[in-house]
């Protein structure tokens, strides 16, 4: 009997025992700091001044120890100070406020327009693609830890690409920005941004094609009508020369070519090479060696456009 009594008061006991050791709902590390990005808008990519200003929608999220549930407006002393590399200008817009949620987790969203300064590869200009990053990171006493909020991250459903570029987003990574002091450490989101070639190719390739195909019409001239010769010549590298020129604004100047300058160069060394072969020509006719000069014209008629042809093809596909 006494052993049953016993076994009663066990069972009533362990319900509120075992209530004692429920686990509790995990709350957020302290040192959890979750930031997000969404690009609304690329506004304009400038590549003479290597800029690059769009519009986006920047969102943190941190745990806090009062204030749950509650809206209050924004104070620096309570949302951690975070900066974001190679911004230039900044225009923030929306009514500063942080929401604090029933877990203690505050956010803070604001959409903002900024221009950031980009380093432009244009080796393959004008077929390039430029890696783009936006990389934030926390100056103050306080450690935090840089996480991506998958909530806002990358291109808005609603994004229209700049004109002239294709805009994708490549991910989030850790990254590390080094200085005279210790390392920094950042979270980068990665955007590529990817040139339409489609404009260059019609407005700029093709017509210095052209220019070159009008310098071969020396080789069709009898070489004795040597003003024709030089007229067809002269006008080609000088329509060339003054092409070059305005096509030479598109980008800013370099230490470097690119594949239109490589293009460009030697477009100008065949136009040139068609002025000397007008010459040649023309000296071998008034010599009297019509014979020879008539054999060269022949040879350069053929030799031209496949030369042409190969330096083209070495160019563009094998970069």
């Amino acid at each position: 009997m006494k052993e049953s009594y016993i076994l009663l008061l066990l069972l009533l006991l362990l319900p509120a025992t075992g209530s004692a050791f429920q686990a509790k709902d995990p709350q957020p590390d302290s040192s959890d700091l979750f930031i997000g990005l969404t690009v609304l808008d690329v506004i304009e990519v400038d590549d003479t001044e290597e800029n690059i200003t769009a519009e986006f929608l920047f969102s943190m999220q941190w745990p806090v120890d009062s204030l749950w549930g509650r809206e209050i407006p924004y104070a620096e002393d309570l949302v951690p100070r975070i900066e974001l590399q190679y911004m230039n200008e900044v225009e923030p817009f929306f009514e500063k406020k942080i929401k604090i949620d029933e877990r203690g987790m505050a956010r803070f969203n604001q959409r903002v327009i900024g221009t950031f300064r980009h380093q432009f590869d244009f080796t393959e200009f004008p077929f390039d693609k430029q890696d783009w990053k936006l990389s934030f990171f926390h100056i103050g006493d306080h450690f935090y830890r840089l996480i991506p909020d998958t909530v806002y991250m990358g291109l808005h459903e609603d994004f229209i690409d700049p004109p002239n570029w294709r805009t994708s987003f490549e991910g989030v990574a850790d990254s590390q920005m080094r200085g005279p002091g210790p390392d920094i450490k950042a979270l980068a989101f990665r955007f590529q941004l990817r040139r339409n070639s489609k404009y260059y190719v019609w407005k700029v390739l093709v017509p210095i094609g052209l220019i070159v195909l009008m310098s071969w019409g020396v080789f069709w001239i009898r070489p004795e009508e040597i003003s024709a010769q030089l007229t067809v010549s002269v006008t080609a590298i000088l329509t060339l020369v003054a092409f070059q020129f305005s096509v030479s604004q598109l980008v800013p100047p370099l230490s470097y070519l690119t594949l239109l300058d490589k293009f460009s160069i030697g477009a100008d060394f065949l136009v040139f090479l068609a002025f000397l072969e007008s010459l040649v020509t023309s000296f071998q006719a008034q010599a009297g060696r019509h014979r020879l000069s008539a054999r060269i014209d022949r040879f350069s008629r053929w030799a031209f456009p496949i030369g042409f042809s190969v330096f083209t093809l070495i160019l563009f596909l094998a970069r």
